[in-house]
């Protein structure tokens, strides 16, 4: 975990959208695992330890429900101002659906 002035490092750089305290979180969802596609959740324990760690995932979900607490972005500081994303309207998607927690959608169809 970087230090304070590590992290504040970290945000000068351009490749650096934003840098996040890490929090305990709980999660909204039992399903991910089947979602991802993942039999259970011992085949991660079967993964060696030093290709587990320091690992970002992420998922783009296009079932979203913007009422979900998942979504709720209580706490948050402003939206980067390095980011580079829109919020964009569709069906039943409007832009007052978006906060600092869901800034985009990605339509794939």
């Amino acid at each position: 975990m970087p230090t304070p002035e590590q992290a504040r490092q970290l945000t000068k750089q351009d490749s650096v959208v934003s840098v996040f305290e890490r929090r305990a979180k709980i999660i909204h969802t039992t399903h991910s695992w089947e979602f991802l596609g993942v039999d259970s959740i011992n085949q991660y324990n079967q993964v060696p330890v030093d290709l587990k760690s320091d690992v970002i995932v992420g998922v783009v979900d296009t079932g979203v429900w913007p009422e979900s607490k998942g979504f709720n972005d209580d706490g948050l500081g402003p939206v980067a101002k390095k980011f580079k994303g829109a919020c964009v309207p569709g069906d039943n998607f409007t832009l007052s659906n978006c906060n600092r927690v869901l800034l985009f959608r990605i339509s794939l169809t």
